[in-house]
């Protein structure tokens, strides 16, 4: 488990899609750390997640993005995929997981200066740590950068 963003070297001018590209988008190892773009985070007999963002540092909103299996609810409302932002999101968000939600798709995302929300390219990619309920990302955006500070989240199951 680490509790802090790794300190990396920068992956050059087009971040890690090219090493994510000649992968097949799988996860990749860079300087002893696995990279992966998207995360499943499998649900099992859990009824209730809590999603909380920790921390952000980045030009760009950022956000999380959650892609179920089947429909989840939030505060009562029903998504079948949904996008929580550190300027709009509670400090956990509470997901009701019915018992046809297997699984979640988890994925970092970002608002650029033109409101155009984007993932899954030039810098982006997410530093996985396993906690005792759950999981925290550690999360780099589009930049060319490896400081994986853009946001830092969690997902732990509560019930």
């Amino acid at each position: 488990m680490i509790d802090a963003p790794p300190a990396l070297d920068p992956p050059g001018p087009n971040g890690f899609q090219e090493l994510f590209t000649a992968a097949g988008g799988q996860p990749i190892n860079y300087q002893g750390h696995q990279l992966i773009m998207v995360d499943r985070f499998s649900v099992g007999q859990i009824n209730k997640l809590g999603v909380s963002i920790e921390s952000t540092n980045s030009i760009y909103r950022q956000g999380v993005r959650l892609d179920p299996n089947a429909n989840i609810k939030i505060d009562g409302r029903v998504f079948r995929t949904v996008a929580l932002w550190e300027d709009t999101a509670p400090t956990i968000s509470v997901i009701e997981v019915p018992p046809d939600v297997t699984a979640l798709g988890v994925r970092n995302v970002w608002e650029d200066e033109h409101g155009t929300v984007h993932s899954w390219y030039f810098g982006a990619a997410m530093i996985l740590s396993m906690l005792p309920n759950g999981r925290r990302y550690f999360c780099n955006d589009g930049q060319p950068d490896a400081d994986f500070d853009d946001i830092v989240f969690r997902i732990e199951r509560l019930a």
